[in-house]
């Protein structure tokens, strides 16, 4: 997997968790026991598990009467009970999310520690092996392959809003044409921008989410919160059309992320590119 030449780039980006996800319909085989199985998948290099809530199934929808452009949420109310699990490595830097219908890579930095970005390419050669093991097991199982419905490509991003001598930087520092002294003495602000997604033919398949607000951190801190994510339906239901959607998504969020930040923020990140 080879990054894009004419992709921007940052020496330091302000990127704190990329995430991966899948989800896939339920095989009607699966019990919850099997979770057990897959996490002896995975359980030599992530030797750590939780257990989640489950999350719900979503889905881009378009063209429906009286659709809000907000992801469709089917959260069924009878059944057997679901959860969703976390594999982590030793420190938590990495971990796999598993439950009955999506399975989900995340790496996060960890604070006070050196773990930097290692980029999409890594991690998306990481979720690619891990989703083709995921796979077999499924097929070993008489189950059949995968069969991909809806893939998202998240990046969180968190920029401080006070410098190292305590100084206030102004809130729309970080942003390339937000003027906040429209908003006389404000002290917070909240936005959400999304954009549609669509094919070679120009048909909708997914949206582009672009959140970013106000907020403190666990020091309590004032900081800046910017994520964006994009979630829609591959071209075809197979794990090689998944890596192709969040290939193509993730030259989105950078170049939409390049974009809506400024200049000056770009210099603070070492933008080489």
């Amino acid at each position: 997997m080879i990054r894009p030449d004419d992709l921007p780039d940052f020496e330091r980006p302000p990127i704190i968790e990329a995430v991966m996800s899948v989800q896939f319909t339920t095989p009607v085989e699966y019990r919850e026991i099997y979770a057990r199985d897959v996490w002896a998948l995975f359980e030599k290099q992530f030797p750590r598990v939780e257990e989640q809530l489950p999350l719900p199934a979503s889905f881009e929808v378009f063209g429906a009467p009286g659709s809000t452009g907000l992801p469709l949420k089917i959260e069924p109310m009878t059944g057997p009970l679901r959860n969703r699990y976390w594999f982590l490595v030793a420190d938590g830097r990495e971990l796999i999310q598993f439950q009955h219908d999506r399975f989900v890579h995340n790496w996060r930095k960890m604070l006070d520690a050196q773990n930097e970005y290692p980029r999409f390419e890594p991690i998306l050669e990481k979720f690619e092996s891990e989703l083709g093991t995921l796979d077999g097991f499924f097929q070993k199982k008489g189950w059949g392959p995968i069969a991909p419905n809806q893939c998202e490509l998240t990046y969180v991003n968190r920029m401080p809003l006070i410098n190292e001598n305590g100084e206030q930087f102004p809130l729309s520092l970080y942003f390339r044409k937000m003027d906040m002294s429209l908003t006389g003495d404000a002290t917070d602000f909240a936005l959400r921008l999304q954009q549609v997604i669509t094919d070679s033919n120009g048909n909708p398949i997914g949206r582009l989410y672009i959140d970013t607000s106000t907020q403190a951190d666990t020091a309590g801190r004032r900081q800046v919160a910017l994520t964006l994510t994009a979630r829609g339906q591959p071209e075809k239901p197979t794990i090689p059309a998944v890596v192709a959607f969040l290939q193509t998504q993730r030259e989105r969020i950078v170049r939409t992320f390049t974009e809506f930040t400024s200049d000056a923020a770009h210099e603070m990140w070492g933008r080489t590119q």
